[in-house]
């Protein structure tokens, strides 16, 4: 399924993906998210950088730990940077 460019909005995105509202905002406001309208007071964003974070997410949740790099990239843990190194 194309998400490119479809709009959605964090409580819907919260219910669709199983992910705090507050962090798909967080996200968004860091940039990792591209935010691609208004509509009224809800900020639309685009599905498909929501859908990719939210893989990220579901693939290395758990709380306080780090998902994503400063510039938006996964994070990798040094343990499994060692492994696939190794």
């Amino acid at each position: 399924m194309q998400l490119r460019g479809i709009s959605i909005w964090g409580r819907k995105a919260q219910e669709k993906y199983g992910i705090p509202a507050q962090t798909i905002a967080t996200w968004a406001q860091k940039g990792f998210i591209k935010q691609i309208g208004n509509d009224k007071n809800k900020v639309l964003l685009d599905e498909q950088y929501v859908a990719f974070c939210a893989e990220i997410y579901q693939a290395h949740r758990g709380q306080g730990k780090w998902l994503f790099n400063a510039d938006g990239t996964p994070y990798i843990p040094r343990s499994e940077r060692v492994q696939l190194a190794g």
